[in-house]
């Protein structure tokens, strides 16, 4: 299910309500600069729709024509209002093979088009059973929460969350890599189920285009499901450690901050080729939107805990600063005291000179009303 018919799923009571119903109506006008280039502008200006949710049947009634279409996945059926064929095409894409952008629409192709815009993939059928991430543990997934909003340890977190996955499914394995601050190199975080030398031989690989699984998503920012290590190019490199260990399928995918940026991956592997279910996707996705978020806020605590380190350390030298100008002042008080204690001691000369230090180790300067001569070391 996407994000947008989620929304529209929710707002109209929730997945169990949307599995109760049947049918939906609706009538529609529409037009556009497409449906004029193709010579059909007129052709939706007044439809009447009618979908079968959970069948992904689409039946189009073209109000004014007396024709309906009768849309299914690869196949689309033109009848008339009292069920008489009038067309239909058991592989209506083969007929816009060689189209350009001025390429007229016949009636078939044109009414295929329009109904597989309306009919896939907003109108799949939704799942009537739970997922494998809505049936996770709610206990399980509580937990791994509190102990996020708890400040646990990150380690144990992350392992909480790859033992609860684990548990989920039969054979699989999970790891949890971090991408290095250079965000150039994955480390294990978490991978305590896979073979020690599989780990060691894999530690802080460089990301790139063709590095397995995770290196390849954490690149490319998107996941990246290997069905068949033995035969796919982006393990060339990596795969003899990985048969010799007992690993042949690798689903890996990347985890996002809140500004996208990549902090690590999340991956899942099996002892057999074995292709993802989208129900599958959807777990890997859940499980490394939990890891981000235990993983984002501990890099966030560091930055907060390394911040109030260094404007402990500003203080520390302002201090430290501070308390030297005392002694600054202490120095210019003793020689104020000394210039006074020699005017006090010999006063002026007799011949009217007054007689001024210039600090207590200098000599003392004579100054006349006539010249100026210098007197003293």
């Amino acid at each position: 299910m996407n994000d947008l018919l989620q929304v529209a799923v929710n707002a109209h009571g929730g997945l169990s309500r949307w599995n109760q119903l049947k049918r939906v109506k609706a009538n529609l006008s529409t037009t556009g600069a497409i449906f004029q280039v193709k010579g059909k502008s007129d052709v939706l200006k007044d439809v009447s729709i009618e979908a079968e949710p959970h069948k992904q049947r689409l039946t189009t009634q073209f109000n004014g024509h007396g024709t309906r279409t009768i849309f299914e996945p690869n196949r689309i059926i033109v009848e008339t209002e009292v069920c008489r064929l009038v067309d239909s095409s058991d592989d209506p894409r083969a007929a816009f093979r060689g189209h350009t952008r001025e390429t007229p629409w016949d009636d078939l192709t044109g009414r295929w088009f329009m109904a597989n815009a309306k009919a896939s993939p907003n109108l799949q059928a939704l799942p009537t059973s739970p997922t494998p991430a809505q049936t996770l543990p709610c206990d399980a997934v509580l937990d791994a929460l509190k102990m996020i909003l708890l400040g646990a340890p990150l380690n144990e977190v992350l392992t909480t969350i790859t033992r609860m996955i684990e548990a989920h499914s039969t054979g699989m394995l999970c790891s949890i890599s971090l991408l290095d601050e250079d965000g150039l190199h994955l480390r294990y975080g978490v991978a305590a189920s896979l073979p020690e030398a599989y780990r060691a031989a894999n530690d802080g690989i460089c990301i790139g285009p063709n590095v397995g699984s995770c290196g390849t998503a954490a690149y490319l920012r998107q996941p990246v499901f290997v069905s068949d290590i033995a035969s796919d190019p982006r393990w060339v490199k990596f795969r003899h450690f990985a048969i010799q260990n007992g690993l042949r399928a690798a689903w890996s995918s990347p985890m996002l901050s809140h500004d996208r940026k990549v902090l690590g991956t999340f991956c899942m592997y099996y002892g057999e080729v074995r292709h993802p279910g989208p129900a599958e996707m959807q777990l890997i996705d859940y499980a490394g939107g939990i890891a981000g978020i235990a993983i984002e806020r501990d890099r966030s605590q560091t930055a907060l805990t390394r911040a109030f380190e260094q404007i402990e350390k500003s203080e520390a030298h302002c201090r430290r600063g501070r308390d030297k100008v005392p002694c600054c002042e202490s120095s210019c008080q003793r020689e104020t005291n000394a210039e006074t204690h020699i005017h006090e001691h010999y006063g002026r000369r007799g011949d009217g000179a007054c007689v001024r230090t210039l600090g207590p180790c200098r000599g003392a300067r004579t100054e006349k009303s006539g010249g100026l001569s210098r007197s003293g070391g």
